[in-house]
């Protein structure tokens, strides 16, 4: 999150975390003007959500559109997959 938060990345997704996973990162990602919410594209709460969609606030409804189809199966892009081989994370770079 925080090399989105320094402009290297453009999105980042994960789609199972813990609010610890992500605290530091979400006030880092707001403080530098991004948006944070699920992949659903509502407004993330840390002790409800699980998903994380946080990005530049110039491409976040954009981002949003498209991951929507794939909230449920797997996302392309970099990043690791779980223990079901789904994408569980990813980031895209410029």
């Amino acid at each position: 999150m925080c090399l989105l938060a320094a402009g290297e990345i453009d999105v980042y997704a994960v789609e199972h975390g813990k609010p610890w996973d992500f605290a530091a990162g979400t006030l880092i990602v707001r403080e530098a003007l991004g948006t944070i919410t699920t992949w659903a594209g509502a407004p993330y709460d840390p002790m409800r959500n699980v998903q994380v969609l946080a990005s530049n606030t110039l491409l976040h409804d954009e981002i949003v559109t498209r991951i929507k189809p794939f909230d449920k199966g797997e996302v392309y892009g970099h990043g690791s997959r779980g223990k079901a081989g789904r994408l569980n994370a990813f980031w895209l770079r410029r």
